[in-house]
């Protein structure tokens, strides 16, 4: 249990500070009392690029732990041979 509780804790962590650093450009153009074109501009079109920085940011490290570690095989069942000799 502790490990899935700080698993969850640095996860969280690293999405916030992700997702903040996604929306800074937004949040500049927006705070400012008179904005200039420019930053409304680049605010407007990274908005648009929002949804696919947010299938990113969420594909990105379960594709990363999916791949990252290796091919693994599967567990194969050896099947186990009779022994035909003795009858019932």
């Amino acid at each position: 249990m502790l490990v899935m509780s700080v698993s969850f804790v640095i996860m969280a962590a690293v999405e916030i500070a992700v997702f903040m650093n996604h929306i800074s450009s937004i949040r500049i153009a927006l705070k400012e009392y008179k904005p200039e074109l420019t930053d409304l501009e680049q605010a407007y079109i990274y908005t648009h690029e929002l949804p696919k920085k947010a299938v990113y940011r969420i594909l990105g490290p379960h594709l990363l732990g999916h791949f990252g570690t290796g091919e693994r095989k599967p567990n194969r069942i050896i099947p186990v041979k009779q022994d035909r000799s003795s009858k019932l």
